[in-house]
């Protein structure tokens, strides 16, 4: 009898071993809605995230935003339309990771890291400005590649926009990556991985 309930955790092993790991659709992070408030403790990152008009006939890529406190990660879809918007997120350390590009059907194809960023704190009951972001996925041989076209930093623009879209954040305090990166470690300015 034990010899039977071993041989089958060793095959149930090395099946599991060798079986290829199921392909999960990202789940996108969801936009605070205009009517939205920020809950107590919580946090808020906001940017824009846009691509071109008519990108990539409905592929998809996002921003890739990784917790340094845990196992959590955002994504937040770059879009051509209503590009400015911000996401509930807990408060903690984070670092934007890469961009994920993604089939029409939510299938990951691919994705380009993102060099020297850093890690930046959010803190809560603030919104903190991630950057302003283009990005593309160019098509090729050997698949899709996604890259950040451009980071700007437009702090002041962007959050004045992103206020007057939602004004019950008007007295959010707000901070931007930016400011921690010039204060923290030095890193190189963000590129992507070519």
């Amino acid at each position: 009898m034990a010899l039977v309930i071993l041989v089958s955790v060793l095959v149930f092993a090395s099946c599991a071993r060798l079986t290829p790991p199921a392909t999960v659709a990202p789940s996108f992070a969801a936009p605070l809605k205009h009517e939205s408030g920020l809950n107590t403790g919580g946090a808020i990152v906001y940017g824009r995230f846009s691509t071109p008009a008519g990108f990539a006939f409905g592929n998809e890529i996002a921003l890739r935003l990784c917790s340094q406190d845990g196992n959590r990660v955002y994504l937040i879809r770059c879009q051509d339309k209503d590009s400015m918007y911000g996401i509930a997120v807990e408060p903690g350390h984070y670092k934007i990771d890469s961009l994920l590009a993604v089939f029409i059907d939510g299938r990951p194809v691919g994705g380009s890291r993102i060099r020297g960023t850093g890690v930046f704190q959010v803190r809560s009951n603030t919104a903190t400005y991630l950057g302003d972001f283009s990005g593309w996925l160019k098509l090729g041989p050997t698949g899709e590649r996604s890259s950040v076209h451009a980071i700007k930093n437009n702090f002041i623009g962007t959050t004045d926009d992103w206020k007057e879209l939602h004004p019950q954040f008007a007295s959010v305090p707000t901070l931007s990556i930016f400011e921690a990166w010039s204060t923290g470690p030095k890193t190189p300015p963000p590129s992507t991985d070519r």
